[in-house]
């Protein structure tokens, strides 16, 4: 059982955001029954997964996925979530499960149409035009799945389900809207050894995407993936985050990924090479890429209390929006770089360094994050600080850092501008069955904001946010 209230800063109310959910695991006929907040998590994730996804990575187990099917709302995600009644039940080798939700979220209404234009993702209820779009959107979702396992042999997964949004939603001006989304999936794992062949193949309309993946290990030392990826124009469901250059979105697109991985005596050495491109150049309005993304990395473990790690990445694309002959390359360089020491059992240090480059005609952007963590972790109470200082000279040369969230979550948050952030969190678990978890995050950003936006006598260059969580365990 859980309960998580959270409050931005300049929103009027204490508790913007309310999430709940009750869990029962093992009781009779269910495996799991949740009423309140959840997510779901399926196959490759290109018909639903939670509002978080891995990222490209040479590690071999981020890119094939294991979705968990129903999970219980722990994060502050104020919108891509379900509400309702979920439960799973198994029988001989067949697990089947059932979904109903019906959640408001927020969103864009054009005043003309009646219609949705975009999701409001911020989760921001601080000015007029943010406090108009909350809750102007409203999913109601059904759906059910049926998963069939054979132990080290192969698992089979079959998903089935309905979003109707009301109103409904335009969110490409060159293609109809949408009331019904309707979506089946396949999921499958075959196991032969050391290797396993994994992937998804979904259809929404009348096409196909699917992602496809071998995966394994030679030896104890080397480690391999190899991934074919292809997303149909306008297939990606509001609750998919699969693979893909377009962070989460499974629409139009064509690739082939590759990583490695080789642990010497002295070190882990990492390496991964990313091909993809649009499928189709129908929507000159939407950002058509070509391109290629390479990462190299190296970690150790340096002594008993010292790791520490710096990746490499190199991306040139070939920009398509608006005119189909004439690409604009562009280039993108980065690195990373990480140092953690381990100061006792309960005391870790981390201290992490990010630079990005990005050149194109005439144009040459560069940008740096630092930030330095310190976390103790108790028997009963844990807590975590972090201060970064990050410059950038535009958007373009964005960081992207995993930011941790209340006990068990992460989020990933890119930096633009010029600032100074900081948070912490900690939580405190009062035995047997109480943990109360607490997030204070600040950031003070001298970015300029662009566009004409109704702040009132908000500050948006100073943001705070609070999260507070209560978890019962019964």
């Amino acid at each position: 059982m859980g309960l998580l209230t959270e409050k931005d800063d300049g929103e009027k109310s204490l508790s913007d955001l309310t999430s709940y959910y009750c869990m029962i695991k093992n009781i009779d006929y269910f495996e799991t029954l949740l009423l309140g907040d959840y997510n779901i998590e399926f196959g490759e994730g290109l018909a639903l997964w939670s509002s978080y996804g891995g990222m490209k990575s040479s590690y071999i187990n981020s890119v094939g996925k294991s979705g968990r099917n129903i999970i219980a709302k722990r994060g502050n995600e104020e919108n891509k979530f379900f509400r309702g009644i979920a439960f799973s039940s198994n029988i001989w080798k067949l697990r089947v499960s059932g979904y109903y939700s019906r959640n408001k979220f927020d969103a864009v209404v054009n005043n003309s149409s009646g219609l949705i234009t975009s999701f409001a993702e911020t989760g921001y209820h601080r000015t007029s035009a943010e406090i108009k779009n909350a809750d102007s959107g409203e999913e109601i979702f059904i759906g059910g799945r049926a998963d069939f396992a054979i132990d080290s042999l192969l698992n089979l997964g079959l998903l089935v389900y309905n979003s109707k949004f009301i109103p409904a939603l335009k969110l490409d001006n060159a293609g109809p809207a949408v009331g019904q989304f309707r979506m089946s999936s396949l999921s499958y794992k075959l196991f032969f050894g050391y290797y396993t062949l994994s992937g998804e193949i979904a259809r929404y309309g009348g096409g196909f995407s699917f992602i496809s993946s071998v995966s394994g290990f030679i030896g104890n030392a080397a480690g391999f993936i190899f991934s074919l990826r292809s997303y149909q124009n306008g297939s990606s469901s509001p609750h998919s985050f699969p693979l893909a250059e377009n962070y989460g979105r499974a629409d139009n697109e064509f690739g082939f990924y590759s990583a490695f991985s080789y642990k010497a005596s002295f070190g882990r050495f990492i390496i991964y090479h990313d091909r993809y491109s649009p499928k189709e150049f129908s929507d000159l309005k939407t950002m058509l890429y070509n391109g290629n993304e390479t990462s190299l990395g190296f970690e150790s473990k340096i002594s008993r209390e010292i790791d520490c790690g710096i990746r490499l990445r190199i991306e040139t694309k070939e920009n398509h929006s608006g005119n189909i002959q004439n690409a604009e390359e562009r280039s993108i360089f980065g690195f990373v770089t990480d140092l953690s020491y381990n100061l006792s059992r309960e005391i870790k240090l981390k201290s992490w360094l990010s630079y990005s480059n990005y050149a194109e005609t005439n144009t040459h952007e560069n940008g740096f994050a630092v930030y330095q963590d310190i976390r103790y972790s108790g028997k009963r109470f844990f807590i975590s600080a972090r201060a970064t200082v990050f410059q950038s000279s535009s958007y373009l040369c964005r960081i992207y850092e995993y930011e941790n969230d209340i006990p068990g979550l992460a989020n990933r948050a890119s930096l633009s501008g010029q600032g100074v952030k900081f948070y912490f969190i900690t939580a405190y678990k009062f035995r047997p069955i109480l943990t109360i978890s607490l997030k204070y995050w600040m950031m003070f950003n001298n970015k300029s904001v662009s566009g004409t936006v109704d702040t009132g006598d908000i500050s948006l260059n100073e943001n705070k946010k609070l999260s507070l969580q209560f978890e019962i365990l019964l």
